[in-house]
């Protein structure tokens, strides 16, 4: 009985190191192959199970008769054989008690390296046939589901030829990269070219504005204190600076933005008669915004420029004869041409 439970316990340790693992499980009719392996083995253990209880019980058995038949001695016996047969089976009672304990013991360890409970087994035993029947359902679902696809798919080509159209579709699909890349060059060679216009144009603007503003700074900071100016293109003022502040041109004062632009012309002026090319500088009641202090001092400025190396001849046309006087200058007179 020892040498059989023994055997009994290193086959349901194997049973267990054998048991599969879901990630070993490749398709459904190996699934089902492994399910019917585990339901034998199952069956196999839970029999060795009952053949050990049944076996137990019998050595029980024979140690209560042994007990019976201590207690069923006569009395009226001889001393000597009776103390020998109850020495006898006393021994015979304590090898049987010793084989139940070994027999229970070697039972606990099979016990312990194996799944105590075959409800535990039946349990993964049951998730394994759920999951394969789900994997099953799911397969259906994939093949109708081709299905549907396929059908589609020739309804999309109107009984062409899928393959051909698809070959057709690569090719264009080709065609419309090569074009793409084409583009895309194009419109590298394009943005390097605006690039290139707009770093030229601004180098230009820079060698065409920055004279001016030489010429226009000294006659601007005569009229205000510590200021700078940045022209544009068209030689038109973008803002004006002052103690470290950058006005933009709109938000300054309407006498402010007339002298400026009174200023630049002037500037530009005496450029053009410096290349040989003097120019007379007509101004039309041009500082009506200007306040008193303002207006000496761009009168200074203009009185500056009409002298020196190369005067600017400059025409000051006003209906404010009392301002006019401030300037200085030769007054001209208009009178009434006569009748005959």
């Amino acid at each position: 009985a020892r040498e059989r439970l023994r055997a009994e316990v290193e086959r349901l340790a194997a049973l267990v190191d054998d048991a599969p693992d879901e990630t070993e499980v490749l398709n459904g009719a190996q699934l089902d192959t492994e399910l019917a392996r585990l339901r034998g083995e199952l069956s196999a253990a839970q029999a060795g199970v009952s053949e050990t209880d049944v076996a137990l019980a019998r050595i029980g058995e024979q140690l209560a008769a042994r007990r019976r038949d201590v207690a069923a001695a006569p009395d009226t016996a001889r001393p000597e054989a009776r103390d020998a047969e109850t020495g006898r089976l006393s021994a015979a009672a304590a090898t049987l008690r010793s084989r139940i304990e070994t027999a229970r013991a070697e039972r606990d360890a099979a016990e312990a390296k194996g799944p105590s409970d075959p409800a535990l087994i039946q349990s993964r035993i049951d998730r394994l046939s759920e999951m394969s029947e789900n994997r099953a359902k799911a397969l259906s679902g994939l093949r109708m589901e081709e299905a549907e696809l396929n059908a589609r798919r020739r309804e999309s080509f109107e009984q062409r030829d899928p393959d051909a159209e698809a070959a057709r579709l690569i090719e264009r699909v080709a065609a419309l990269r090569e074009d793409v890349a084409r583009h895309s060059g194009r419109a590298r060679a394009l943005t390097l070219l605006r690039d290139t216009l707009r770093n030229s144009q601004r180098t230009l603007q820079d060698q065409y504005t920055e004279p001016v503003r030489r010429e226009l700074l000294p006659l601007l900071r005569e009229v205000i204190d510590d200021a700078d100016i940045a022209l544009d293109e068209s030689l038109g003022a973008e803002g004006l600076v002052r103690g470290g502040a950058d006005d933009p041109l709109e938000r300054l004062s309407g006498g402010t933005r007339e002298q400026i632009a009174v200023l630049t012309r002037i500037a530009f002026a005496r450029l053009l008669a410096r290349g040989g090319q003097p120019s007379p500088v007509i101004l039309d009641d041009a500082l009506v915004y200007a306040d008193d202090a303002r207006r000496g001092r761009m009168f200074n400025v203009l009185r500056f420029v009409t002298g020196g190396d190369d005067p600017l001849q400059l025409l000051y046309l006003s209906c404010h004869e009392r301002h006019a006087h401030e300037l200085g200058g030769n007054r001209v007179r208009l009178d009434v041409w006569p009748e005959s």
